[in-house]
């Protein structure tokens, strides 16, 4: 096994390919996307989603398996 190496640290702001961190795009498209999804997260009039049949198991799982390791349940 070789030795482990700390990797460089790198900061790109989303959006700015003049760095030469244009990260492709896709990944560019989701991250624009992803940016107005956390600031209507963060409004006034966002409640809660509204999840289809099994997303809504899905969300929940991490917090079952969270109670259950840590002795809630």
């Amino acid at each position: 096994m070789r030795p482990y190496e700390e990797a460089a640290h790198e900061v790109s702001n989303h959006g700015d390919a003049s760095g030469g961190h244009h990260l492709g795009d896709f990944i560019d498209q989701d991250l624009s996307v992803a940016v107005a999804q956390q600031e209507g997260f963060r409004s006034r009039g966002y409640s809660d989603s509204c999840l289809p049949g099994q997303e809504s198991r899905v969300r929940r799982f991490p917090e079952v398996l969270n109670d259950d390791l840590e002795g809630r349940r």
